[in-house]
């Protein structure tokens, strides 16, 4: 009798032990607006950010494709960028990650001078993805990004020549 007990009780706290340690399984994916800040050229004018995007999500992985456009009085760019996107503790209602990737596009400077530039750059990014009480996915990040500017022989110097300083950006995504 004190076997079957004993068992029992064993049997009970091993099966109540590996449910609280059993993780969840996050099948997530959703498509995104976004707005926010961005540096360009000169830091001290930051130029205001328009894009949208798709991100997805399974388990602590992800990935994002999005496009943005940001202009200033100096600059304009058209972005794209991919990341690959890692949730450390991964949740449905809040979460933070961290991302790493490579985007591409355009820089007009000046415009109506006719100075433009294509662009590849490294994009590292940090933020924070949650629900709101509707249930509605939102983040909100910081990003990093290097830009490798062509200049053609137009520009007195030819080949690829990175930005002085990294471009800083914020932005503040809704899902739908």
């Amino acid at each position: 009798m004190f076997k079957k007990i004993f068992l029992l009780l064993l049997t009970a706290s091993i099966t109540a032990f590996s449910e609280t340690c059993e993780k969840p399984e996050i099948q997530h994916s959703f498509g995104f607006l976004e707005m926010g800040l961005q540096t360009g050229f000169y830091p001290w004018l930051p130029g205001i950010s328009l894009g949208g995007g798709y991100r997805n999500q399974k388990d602590s992985r992800g990935y994002e494709l999005s496009m943005n456009f940001s202009s200033s009085l100096i600059y304009t760019h058209v972005k794209g960028k991919a990341l690959y996107l890692i949730y450390p503790t991964p949740k449905e209602d809040s979460q933070i990650y961290y991302g790493l990737g490579l985007g591409g596009g355009m820089f007009f400077v000046f415009p109506g001078c006719g100075l433009t530039a294509p662009f590849i750059s490294p994009e590292i990014a940090f933020g924070c993805q949650y629900q709101n009480a509707k249930k509605k996915d939102r983040f909100v990040e910081i990003g990093l990004s290097w830009p490798f500017l062509y200049k053609d022989s137009h520009h007195h110097s030819e080949g690829w020549k990175d930005m002085i300083i990294p471009r800083v950006g914020f932005r503040y995504c809704i899902g739908f």
